[in-house]
């Protein structure tokens, strides 16, 4: 009879705790997610996207929006991700790596037109 008054419970707690189990696992373990970061972007040959270092944006800098597979990242570049050039370009075996750059038909605020 306690089980029938607390089914709930004893049904939902479990599988909240796989659940959460789950997602660690898969998240921190196996680092199995999409990463998105800004990548060099050089705005004499490539159409870049412009960003600011303070409010003010005093100081532009030129970046592209890359979109890799954090696994491949990892294995590329290791812990040190901040200094790693391999980081700013998809080799050729990697399938799922994307490099955006600024398209000024779609927003010419954002962009260095070359």
């Amino acid at each position: 009879m306690h089980f029938q008054n607390h089914i709930l419970v004893y049904v939902l707690l479990p599988l909240l705790v796989l659940t959460i189990g789950a997602t660690f696992y898969r998240a921190v373990i196996l680092h199995d997610y999409n990463v998105s970061y800004e990548g060099s972007c050089d705005s004499v040959v490539e159409s870049c996207f412009v960003g600011c270092e303070d409010d003010e944006c005093t100081q532009e800098y030129f970046y592209t929006i890359i979109k890799r597979y954090a696994p491949n990242l990892i294995a590329n570049c290791g812990d040190n991700m901040g200094n790693c050039e391999a980081a700013n370009i998809c080799p050729l075996d990697e399938t799922d790596c994307e490099i955006t750059f600024c398209d000024p038909n779609l927003d010419i605020r954002m962009c260095d037109t070359i």
